[in-house]
């Protein structure tokens, strides 16, 4: 049973008539009558009786009829639903943020970005940086916004804002007295650092690796098991300033970190053909 036998036989039903059905089909009476004819006969039954008056339904034609009528509503609330989510896709500016990003867009980005663009639908998508440029690159989201380094240079690079990166320690650290630490200050203590998704953790052991050290490193796959571990293993952490108030603890300090590679360089990324498409929303996004 194809779908197009029920559609064609729907539209003689409720015509009652071939020949109408044809022309709402937009189709040849053969056609219609041919397709139904195999419908009946695959089925086993006659669902029509034909006259000269027109056509009208057996008992077998009217169940049918009913059954049918289920299936072609379900075709078309499948086909409203998708034609809605297309439309509704093709409106949106699709966004990729580097996770880890989510405090300064979520709560300064977004809302200064819908009062310039109150008209702009945007759909956000939190993800690691490969991510990011591997979707860019295939066309599921529009923009990126992502942290230096990028790994494809065939994408379009702004770069937004420079965050500061800072050392948390907990205050009762002898080190929590500085002001200012160094690569050399914190070498031989134990790291709490985000793990391999970040470019935190990449910068810091290139670093190691230039001077020859094998650091005692804990790898959190969040932040907040970053402060954990430092206020429970006395350890020096990497975070950023803006966290500060979001973790609210107060055993913590946070110190600058002053050093190669302590710096998040964010950015935003598109492909080349779309660089006249959404160059005027740069400004809005640096902070």
């Amino acid at each position: 049973m194809e779908f197009r036998q029920i559609l064609y036989f729907d539209a003689v039903f409720r015509n009652k008539s071939i020949s109408k059905a044809a022309q709402e089909l937009f189709v040849t009476q053969q056609c219609v009558s041919k397709q139904v004819s195999l419908l009946e006969k695959e089925l086993g039954t006659a669902l029509l009786l034909r006259s000269q008056s027109g056509v009208s339904p057996t008992e077998e034609g009217q169940w049918f009829h009913e059954h049918a009528a289920m299936i072609l509503q379900l075709e078309q609330d499948i086909q409203t639903h998708y034609e809605t989510a297309r439309k509704a896709s093709s409106r949106a500016l699709r966004i990729g943020v580097s996770n880890g990003l989510n405090t300064f867009f979520d709560d300064m980005f977004f809302r200064c970005f819908q009062e310039k663009h109150p008209g702009q639908n945007v759909q956000v998508f939190y993800m690691w940086n490969r991510q990011i440029e591997e979707l860019l690159e295939a066309g599921t989201i529009d923009l990126g916004v992502s942290l230096l380094p990028v790994q494809n240079n065939a994408l379009l690079l702004k770069k937004l804002f420079t965050e500061q990166l800072y050392c948390i320690v907990n205050k009762a650290h002898p080190l929590a007295t500085r002001e200012v630490l160094h690569f050399e200050d914190i070498m031989a203590e134990r790291i709490a650092i985000a793990d391999e998704n970040f470019n935190t953790y990449r910068s810091f052991m290139l670093r190691c690796e230039e001077k020859n050290i094998r650091p005692d490193v804990y790898k959190a796959s969040d932040l907040m098991s970053i402060y954990i571990y430092v206020l429970n293993h006395n350890a020096v952490g990497f975070s950023l300033r803006a966290f500060a108030d979001h973790f609210n603890i107060d055993q913590i300090r946070h110190i600058p970190y002053e050093d190669e590679g302590g710096v998040w360089d964010v950015c935003l990324l598109s492909k080349e053909k779309n660089q006249a498409k959404y160059s005027s929303y740069v400004d809005d996004f640096r902070l």
